[in-house]
């Protein structure tokens, strides 16, 4: 009686999703500028049209060659990886909190992207939460993982068939979805509105978010970024 009712419901397909973080700042690099030779505006308009399709196919086809090739990191974990199902990674939940009464329906779309040090997890999870049916939140929750303490991280991830693998992207999934229902509650704080630019770390690359600070913990900050997404 003092907690909602609550169904959390994953994806239906297996294995839980994971790939390697990518870069794609250099993705469309080398296009380059032409001329384009044509007879009057009508043919100019159509060779520049070309020009931007050929571009953008080649950005694209470059994108799917930098996926390929960030998704290698995950090399010595795919028999692991394989056998991660939606429902074992749902069992790491537990029941947020909300006003008692309520039927809550919290729908997730978890992603994991491993690191290229290998010494990261980040977990990007597309959350929805209904209450009694009606839409109370909907957003992108961003959890990046502290490094480990070990110096072997394929050593630490794959020891125990992946036992730290699994259980840190569980705490990852139940930290984001409690970030999901505390936001549909109310009882996340706003924040004062004021944009910083704040520097982390995911594993040994430093990064920059600029960003409202809304939690600040002592092991751990909460923000809200410019694209209106949990960080």
């Amino acid at each position: 009686p003092s907690a909602p009712q609550w169904v959390l419901r994953l994806p239906s397909t297996d294995p839980v999703a994971f790939k390697g973080v990518e870069n794609f700042d250099s993705a469309g690099v080398g296009s380059g500028s032409m001329a384009y030779p044509a007879p009057n505006a009508a043919g100019l308009l159509a060779a520049v049209i070309a020009h931007s399709l050929i571009n953008e196919a080649a950005k694209n086809a470059q994108k799917v060659k930098l996926k390929e090739e960030a998704d290698r990191i995950l090399t010595p974990y795919r028999s692991v990886l394989s056998k991660y199902t939606h429902a074992e990674l749902a069992r790491s939940a537990k029941p947020p909190s909300g006003p008692a009464g309520d039927t809550w329906q919290i729908d997730s779309v978890p992603v994991f992207a491993l690191t290229q040090d290998q010494t990261a997890l980040i977990l990007d999870n597309e959350v929805s939460v209904k209450a009694s049916g009606v839409p109370i939140y909907e957003g992108v929750i961003r959890v990046v993982s502290a490094p480990p303490a070990e110096s072997d991280p394929v050593a630490h991830w794959s020891r125990g068939d992946g036992a730290a693998l699994r259980l840190l992207a569980g705490d990852l999934l139940r930290g984001s979805i409690e970030l999901a229902a505390s936001r549909a509650a109310k009882t996340l704080p706003l924040g004062t509105g004021k944009h910083q630019t704040f520097r982390y770390y995911e594993g040994k690359t430093s990064k920059v978010e600029r960003a409202t600070l809304l939690v600040d913990g002592c092991e751990r900050r909460v923000l809200l970024t410019l694209r209106e997404t949990l960080m």
